[in-house]
């Protein structure tokens, strides 16, 4: 595999790669669903130089990456939704939602920022 790797790298990049091995700096997790965790901040390691990824810090990096993700999408992710009832009223961002049972057709637009949508 990493000899077909190298040689579609030379094709595609013009150049020759030589295989180092694993050589790209990665925490050590205990435990078996911290493998995203980890190589996001291996990746936060190599760009900004951040201490790598230890055990007791694998909650508050998995809530400071959620948090950050969140944020991220709240500042460049619109929803606006539309409910629409048998008599044809239409609750447009309401936050009193009509009778379920009235309810014939709900629409949800997403919509997304230009810097998102390029």
């Amino acid at each position: 595999m990493r000899c077909g790797l190298a040689r579609w790298l030379s094709v595609v990049f013009g150049v020759e790669f030589k295989d180092l091995g694993n050589t790209f700096p990665i925490g050590r997790q205990k435990d078996g669903h911290s493998c995203g965790i980890c190589v996001i901040n291996a990746i936060e390691h190599a760009i900004f130089g951040v201490p790598l990824f230890t055990d007791k810090d694998r909650n508050v990096l998995r809530n400071r990456y959620f948090a950050e993700g969140v944020k991220y999408l709240l500042n460049n992710v619109r929803i606006s939704f539309s409910i629409f009832t048998k008599n044809s009223d239409a609750y447009r961002g309401s936050s009193s939602l009509p009778n379920p049972r009235t309810t014939t057709l709900c629409n949800l637009w997403i919509y997304g920022s230009r810097e998102l949508m390029k």
